[in-house]
């Protein structure tokens, strides 16, 4: 009956699903990292869409 259990007195099957739960918190959490960084790179490039129009709205405000 011994060799049922590993060296903590648990079933390997609850192992393997403690595994299986943290691989998929990992696999979650890339997915999170993943969009907010699609998020940030979008909101970077209208950032800089908006300031280049702004200097060339600007300069041809100055000079006509």
């Amino acid at each position: 009956m011994s060799d049922r259990f590993d060296h903590n007195n648990s079933l390997p099957g609850a192992r393997s699903l403690e595994y299986d739960r943290e691989i998929q918190l990992l696999r979650n959490m890339e997915s999170v990292h993943l969009r907010k960084k699609a998020a940030f790179d979008e909101l970077l490039r209208y950032t800089y869409n908006n300031i280049k129009e702004a200097d060339q709205t600007d300069s041809e405000h100055k000079n006509p």
